[in-house]
């Protein structure tokens, strides 16, 4: 089985999320998330990009 590590932010990180995607590897995106986290996901994605 693979895994992968996350990244950790620094003391001070602000609006920061972290979501799991059980039994996925490096290839994991946002539809590998259960259908809430999937859609929290998006609307951070498109709150930070203004939309």
């Amino acid at each position: 089985m693979a895994t992968a590590e996350c990244f950790r932010l620094g003391q001070g990180s602000r609006d920061v999320h972290l979501y799991v995607a059980p039994d996925t590897n490096h290839r994991a995106r946002i539809a590998s998330l259960s259908e809430k986290d999937s859609a929290d996901a998006t609307a951070t994605l498109r709150r930070w990009a203004g939309r």
